[in-house]
């Protein structure tokens, strides 16, 4: 599979520049976050190049390394960074799109998936702390609720990771005030779906921001980030 472009789980905006990527994992016939999100830039390749490691994608990381030692975890792909981990979790998604291929890493015999969501939708969303916030432990909660994969994560260092929790557990509630659902970039389930292995063009990613402005026209707080997505995409047809 060669290059090819992607949108916003959210918002449906054509993904080129900064995205915040979810891992995700099938329970009870539904996706949910398995792992907090990790910023990155979008890499033309279904995931992310991540710029700055962090103790987040440092612990990742070391996660699956053990899981793949008691055999819990298996795939064939070189595992020494968290962009070939993230890219085993992409290449699973060609199992949802060809029934034939088989997934290329799997937790206790599961496949593990991952979306996008672009970097300026992110910030919109979670930029201002709500009045009451929740405790770390009770966001924690909220999002990942019994996932053993996300309590064997982060275990005892839930309260280390209470401002990342608290992002995750804002986009979450959004999406479901929004009638939104966790889906792979990929799958037919998702609003915005992905056409797995197209090219967005000029066309495209205008109609795109339409679509958005059009879905969000209520929501003000993302109309920064939507000025910022026009003046990008006029820059990028001029040229």
């Amino acid at each position: 599979m060669g290059f090819y472009d992607c949108r916003c789980m959210i918002t449906g905006l054509s993904l080129s520049r900064e995205a915040v990527l979810v891992m995700l994992e099938r329970t009870d016939g539904s996706y949910r976050p398995t792992a907090l999100g990790i910023p990155g830039y979008y890499n033309r390749l279904g995931s992310i190049d991540v710029d700055e490691e962090t103790a987040n994608t440092d612990l990742l990381l070391e996660y699956f390394h053990a899981r793949l030692r008691d055999g819990a975890f298996a795939t064939e792909e070189p595992l020494d960074t968290i962009e070939e981990l993230l890219a085993a979790f992409e290449r699973n998604s060609l199992g949802s799109v060809f029934e034939t291929t088989e997934p290329a890493a799997t937790l206790n015999g599961t496949p593990i998936v991952t979306t996008l969501i672009a970097q300026p939708i992110w910030n919109a969303l979670t930029a201002a702390p709500a009045a009451e916030q929740p405790s770390a432990r009770e966001s924690f909660e909220h999002v990942f609720g019994q996932s053993p994969t996300a309590h064997e994560i982060y275990q005892d260092r839930v309260a280390e990771f209470a401002e990342e929790t608290r992002q995750l557990s804002l986009i979450d509630r959004f999406m479901a005030d929004r009638g939104l659902t966790w889906a792979a970039s990929s799958e037919p389930s998702q609003r915005y779906a992905t056409d797995y292995g197209g090219q967005h063009y000029a066309d495209d990613v205008r109609r795109y921001l339409e679509v958005a402005r059009r879905d969000y026209a209520d929501v003000r707080a993302f109309d920064t980030a939507f000025a910022d997505e026009q003046t990008a995409i006029d820059e990028y047809c001029d040229d």
